[in-house]
C-alpha cells in the first residue's frame, strides 16, 4: 500500500504520537488509584522510565503499546513502506525493553508489563496486577498533589474561615500563616 500522505504530512502526524499519558496508561493509573494504590509516574532515575513506580515496594509497571513494542497481537501490524527502517526501529525498541527490564531486575526491582490490548479488553489484567502488587498499604506516600486542597489547612484540615483546633487561642487560622503557625503550636 502506498502512503497517501506527503513526507511532511506523515512526519507531522507521527510527531503527535504521545510517549507518555497514553489512554492505556491513564486507564491503568486510574484503576490503581481507585483501588487505593499510590505511586510515582515516569521516574527518570530508573532504566526505561517506568510508567508507574512503587518505590517502597520496588515495583515498576510498564504499559506498552502493542504496535511500538511488538506484542504480536492483532494491533501489531507491519508498515508497508520503509520496511527496513521500521524493522530496525522495532527491533531496537524490543531490545531496549529487555535491557531496561534486566537492569531493573538486577537492581532488585520487580517488573510488570501491561499491554495495550490487555488494558482495553482483558478484565483479568487489573486482578493480575493487584495480585502482583499485593494489598494497598495505608502508609504508602501520597502522590505530590493528593491531600492538598485549595483553601484547606494541611495540618488540621479546616477551612480558613473556621477556628483552627491546632491553635491554643480561639483566633482564626489565617491560611497565609499556616507554615509559620505549625511551628508555634
Amino acid at each position: 500500500m502506498v502512503d497517501t500522505l506527503t513526507p511532511a504530512q506523515r512526519s507531522a502526524l507521527m510527531s503527535r504520537i504521545r510517549g507518555v499519558d497514553t489512554k492505556p496508561e491513564l486507564a491503568v493509573r486510574r484503576a490503581l488509584h481507585a483501588q487505593g494504590y499510590r505511586y510515582r509516574i515516569h521516574s527518570r532515575g530508573l532504566p526505561g522510565r517506568p510508567d508507574v513506580v512503587f518505590t517502597k515496594r520496588r515495583i515498576a509497571v510498564f504499559v506498552h503499546g502493542c504496535f511500538w513494542h511488538r506484542h504480536g497481537c492483532a494491533k501489531t501490524s507491519d508498515p508497508k513502506s520503509h520496511v527496513e527502517f521500521w524493522q530496525t526501529k522495532f527491533e531496537s525498541n524490543v531490545e531496549r525493553d529487555h535491557r531496561n527490564q534486566a537492569l531493573l531486575i538486577r537492581d532488585g526491582w520487580r517488573v510488570f508489563v501491561a499491554w495495550e490490548c490487555e488494558v482495553e479488553k482483558d478484565e483479568t489484567l487489573f486482578g493480575r496486577l493487584a495480585d502482583f502488587l499485593g494489598p494497598p498499604r495505608l502508609s504508602e506516600p501520597a502522590t505530590r498533589q493528593s491531600g492538598r486542597r485549595r483553601g484547606v489547612h494541611a495540618t488540621c484540615n479546616t477551612a480558613p474561615s473556621t477556628t483552627c483546633p491546632t491553635r491554643t487561642s480561639s483566633a482564626r487560622c489565617g491560611w497565609r500563616r499556616w507554615p509559620r503557625h505549625r511551628a508555634r503550636t
